[in-house]
């Protein structure tokens, strides 16, 4: 897992708690997401911002997390670090039994494959629950995506997630 990463999240939730991306304030706080991956053009209502919030703040905790401005190239990177022994892999949650640690970016297809894709952070695992944490989920972040997990910590029911990346070192 990725020790302190509950915190990181929650202070981030804590900020856009009853906000949206275009509210006075929200755009500073894009601007650090974006200042992390070293991209200096964005807009705050027109540039998905998803994937650098999840890179934001799992670098927070672990600068190696190969961070990016989409999920499917974090993916890509943690596909290939597997294929090397890197830090961070990716896993099939179809095809391989996974157990779920905080830290964990579980991301998923969205409207019509690869090239769009979703990624949440598990920041918490409760009661056979883990808390899952995305950011720019209608135009705002949050932190009440839920999996359940089995007694032994494995996906009990993975819903549309198919890949997830996990710290291995």
């Amino acid at each position: 897992g990725v020790s302190g990463l509950g915190s990181t999240v929650e202070t981030q939730l804590e900020f856009w708690k009853d906000k949206k991306e275009s509210d006075s304030g929200a755009d500073t706080r894009l601007k650090k997401y974006w200042d992390n991956l070293g991209i200096g053009e964005w807009s705050a209502t027109g540039t998905p911002w998803s994937a650098a919030f999840i890179s934001f703040v799992l670098q927070q905790r672990d600068r190696v997390f190969p961070g990016s401005s989409a999920h499917r190239l974090y993916s890509y990177s943690a596909w290939q670090q597997r294929q090397s022994g890197g830090s961070w892999q990716a896993f099939s949650l179809r095809k391989e039994k996974v157990k779920i640690q905080i830290g964990d970016v579980m991301v998923k297809p969205r409207s019509g494959g690869w090239e769009n894709t979703h990624g949440d952070v598990v920041y918490k695992i409760e009661d056979n629950v883990a808390y899952l944490a995305g950011g720019n989920v209608d135009n705002t972040a949050t932190g009440a995506i839920t999996i359940p997990l089995t007694s032994e910590g494995f996906v009990e029911n993975r819903r549309s997630y198919v890949v997830i990346l996990k710290k291995m070192s």
